[in-house]
């Protein structure tokens, strides 16, 4: 993403709909952040820049089901840079996991993004090489993937639970 550093600080303010005794088994959460991100670049930008500061906020429902089968996770949400009003993103990540024995789980999930928000790109012409290698990327209206996995998880179930609220994953978000 021609990304050599990047800074983020964003403070949010989350509300769970259901109660918090509920909050291991079912969470519908909606999260609302506000902040800055710095970011240095390879090379100049389309924007003519080296480096910038941007500041943005964000929107994201989240919706959380755990069941003996397995769990159900749909993340919707959308942020918007205040100095660039056409400058912003909307996503999609639904994820299924299914349990298949004790600790091992499936995995299935993806996401959709509606891009607009493509700041970093190079000003100058990026080779049919730098594309494929992964090492540039050109202008997009969308991007999308999908994956499938397998996951072991042992001990207490408690282990990793400090607070099951404010995990939001950065799906650029």
């Amino acid at each position: 993403q021609n990304l050599v550093n990047s800074t983020s600080f964003y403070p949010t303010i989350e509300y769970n709909f259901f109660p918090y005794e509920d909050a291991t088994r079912r969470q519908l959460r909606l999260n609302y952040r506000i902040g800055g991100r710095y970011v240095d670049y390879y090379s100049i930008t389309y924007l003519n820049k080296m480096n910038d500061w941007y500041f943005l906020h964000s929107l994201v429902l989240s919706y959380k089901q755990v069941e003996k089968w397995g769990s159900f996770k749909c993340d919707i949400g959308t942020f918007q840079y205040f100095s660039k009003d056409n400058f912003y993103r909307i996503n999609i990540s639904p994820n299924v996991s299914w349990n298949i024995a004790r600790g091992l789980n499936w995995n299935f999930g993806g996401n959709f993004s509606i891009v607009k928000d493509q700041y970093f790109l190079r000003k100058d012409d990026v080779s049919a090489d730098a594309i494929l290698l992964g090492q540039a990327q050109l202008k997009s209206n969308f991007s999308y993937y999908i994956y499938t996995g397998i996951s072991f998880s042992f001990g207490s179930m408690y282990n990793n639970v400090v607070n099951v609220r404010f995990s939001m994953n950065d799906n650029n978000w």
